[in-house]
């Protein structure tokens, strides 16, 4: 007679037979880390909730506030997987004999024979074939992958602004339409990452469906570096742009950049897109590598390139906030939505009203 296997004591990792590199990190998230990560993001995203209200930052509060809230959840489901890390069986996690093979290697699994055709087979009172709980794999994956999304959006709406107030004359595109294309392509960045995770996430031994989550996931991300890049080559073309023509530009809108707050934010802008973008590349690598692989099984280089990453970017836009470091970009200095055209055409001719618009005109 054949074999067929149930398992019956596999409730936790703990055990022998359920080792923790049969997971598909190969190691129990830091719970010092986590924890931290997890009170650090849910204090900024207070923090920038308040001054997106006390400096009527909206857009680029809420924005900033919801990743925040997202990188908390994420680090929260890595908490959970400290106590119960997951494992997707023979999909995602080492080859393992099998206990039909080796029944010496599986203590914890129960041999019965195969019964013949013609006699029913009574119900089993064992346990079934036991899957770690995918919770906390499933918070994780998919809230950690998207929520960097929302601060990159904040970073494109600063550029508008950046515009606005110097000039636009030097600028390739329309000032108002850089919100416009690049939180579009940051939507459909993020949509990508968030579907994809959600597959990924409850794939539960679905070859096919984790194959296209992580397909997704990956597409999304370098979808949103390339936006980074396109981005980034506008705002480097912009510059040079407008120094060369500096002697245009007028008193006040120099005065402005010679303020020790607006360099500060500046540099603050820089690190934050820096930050992002290290962090997407390091995903790229991470996920086009596949599941348990050597870089995904990597916790320090998880905690600095993931973690750290997205913290230096955060902090430094709170530290730097521009409710007091660029408050062009806050609603505070609006005075009516119909100067916005003369402070868009009259800055570099020295006509500024000194209004630029809201952050959500």
């Amino acid at each position: 007679m054949g074999q067929h296997y149930v398992a019956i004591n596999c409730t936790s990792v703990s055990l022998p037979d359920c080792s923790i590199e049969d997971t598909v990190y190969g190691y129990r998230p830091n719970l010092g880390a986590n924890s931290f990560f997890t009170v650090i993001f849910s204090i900024l995203a207070i923090v920038h909730f308040g001054t997106a209200i006390r400096w009527k930052t909206w857009f680029f509060g809420i924005a900033i506030f919801c990743g925040c809230v997202g990188e908390a959840i994420g680090y929260g489901g890595r908490i959970i997987m400290n106590a119960n890390p997951v494992c997707i069986p023979l999909l995602l996690c080492p080859r393992q004999p099998h206990p039909s093979t080796h029944p010496s290697l599986f203590p914890g699994f129960l041999l019965l024979p195969d019964l013949p055709q013609n006699i029913s087979k009574p119900e089993l009172t064992s346990p079934p074939p036991p899957q770690y709980d995918g919770t906390g794999f499933s918070i994780q994956i998919s809230c950690l992958i998207f929520s960097p999304a929302f601060f990159a959006a904040a970073i494109y709406l600063t550029l508008k602004h950046i515009v606005l107030t110097f000039g636009s004359s030097k600028s390739r595109i329309p000032a108002r339409m850089y919100a416009w294309i690049f939180i579009s392509c940051d939507i459909i960045s993020l949509l990508l990452q968030a579907i994809g995770g959600g597959m990924a996430g409850s794939a539960d031994g679905d070859d096919k469906k984790l194959d296209l989550g992580t397909n997704l996931m990956i597409a999304g991300i370098v979808f949103q570096v390339a936006t980074l890049i396109i981005f980034a080559g506008l705002v480097v073309d912009y510059v040079v742009r407008t120094r060369a023509d500096w002697e245009n530009v007028s008193e006040s809108v120099k005065a402005v950049a010679a303020t020790k707050n607006f360099k500060r934010f500046s540099w603050a802008v820089t690190v934050a897109f820096v930050g992002v973008f290290a962090r997407s590349v390091y995903r790229i690598a991470e996920m086009a590598t596949g599941w348990a692989t050597p870089i995904m099984r990597d916790e320090p280089g998880f905690i600095v390139m993931e973690g750290f990453m997205i913290l230096i970017s955060v902090l430094t836009l709170t530290v730097f906030h521009p409710g007091y470091c660029f408050s062009q970009l806050s609603s505070q200095k609006n005075t009516g939505a119909a100067n916005s055209s003369s402070s868009e055409s009259g800055l570099e001719k020295g006509q500024n009203s000194g209004h630029v618009p809201s952050i959500d005109a």
